[in-house]
């Protein structure tokens, strides 16, 4: 059945008569620009000095599953705190920011919500039984991990869903407190690792390291003074430095440049570590830790690592 001219022409007519008050059409309008991505600067202002622990979200971690918090730690690097996580040792760690070629197994996180002011969350690509990382990466590359990852050796690949857990939950605080500016600051005590360039320290590694170590390796930038690296991305071998607070893992079993040195070997490369004595944190002592990773199996790590804190440990400060 057509319609009724009767029922149609009173919209025609109040059609017509809208076009003839009408003035000409607005212009469509121009949606506003987004806003400018976060940067790590904005975030956090002196990147030398962050204090990590202001990041760690302690209580969502607990209600993610992680108990008996203790030995909270915040250093100069990173914040870390021992907890248990199904009955089993773990530590939480937040910290380690990095810049865009650091930490180059990094890798875009499918399963990750979207975040705005320009970040993102990545992983590390692989996936471990006992432990759970993840990086929270500004726009231009810039980041920063949230991991939990159990300390002893008897784990199973069953455990990091409840890690991860945790993890997942510690990633949210930090994400929510980098995005509000709520980062704090450590005050660095003067003659302390806190207010020494480690790159300054440190000598030029890649004159010392034999060439098969050596050849292809570049520094990686370094937004704190705290840490400096040299990496192969081909083949990923590696030279790093660090200055931290702990406690050395173990009896010193070798004196380098007049120094007790704790060696560390393992499965893929060498650390060796010095105590510099007390820190500002009750508990923990300052210290400095070299860690050679060699792509070949002919470079002794080891040998390599000595010979360099050879020419370091005699530049650190003396244990007080």
């Amino acid at each position: 059945m057509s319609r009724s001219w009767f029922a149609v022409l009173p919209a025609v007519l109040l059609a017509a008569c809208a076009s003839t008050v009408a003035g000409p059409a607005p212009a469509p309008s121009t949606p506003p620009p987004p806003p400018p991505a976060l940067t790590a600067e904005q975030a956090f202002g002196d990147l030398t000095t962050i204090d990590y622990c202001s990041l760690l979200d302690l209580d969502a971690a607990g209600a993610a599953g992680a108990k008996n918090v203790k030995s909270v730690l915040p250093a100069p690097d990173q914040c870390s705190a021992l907890t248990t996580v199904d009955g089993k040792e773990a530590l939480l760690t937040v910290g380690g920011l990095g810049g865009k070629t650091a930490d180059p197994d990094r890798t875009a996180d499918a399963t990750a919500k979207t975040l705005g002011d320009g970040l993102k969350i990545e992983s590390t690509g692989y996936g471990s039984p006992d432990e759970c990382r993840r990086y929270l990466t500004f726009a231009d590359g810039t980041h920063l991990a949230a991991s939990v990852a159990l300390t002893g050796d008897d784990n199973t690949v069953d455990q990091r869903e409840d890690l991860c857990k945790v993890e997942d939950a510690v990633l949210d605080g930090l994400v929510a407190d980098v995005t509000a500016r709520k980062a704090g600051h450590l005050t660095f005590p003067a003659g302390g690792i806190g207010t020494i360039d480690a790159c300054t320290v440190v000598p030029d590694v890649l004159a010392i390291a034999p060439p098969a170590l050596a050849d292809g390796m570049k520094p990686v930038p370094a937004l704190t003074r705290h840490h400096c690296t040299w990496l192969d991305l081909t083949d990923y071998s590696q030279i790093e430095f660090s200055l931290d607070y702990g406690n050395l893992p173990g009896r010193s079993d070798v004196r380098i440049a007049n120094r007790p040195t704790v060696t560390m070997p393992g499965d893929t490369g060498c650390a060796l570590a010095t105590d510099l004595g007390p820190s500002p944190v009750r508990g923990f002592h300052q210290f400095a830790q070299l860690f050679v990773r060699p792509s070949d199996n002919a470079t002794d790590a080891c040998t390599v690592a000595k010979t360099i804190a050879a020419a370091t440990w005699p530049k650190l400060p003396a244990n007080a």
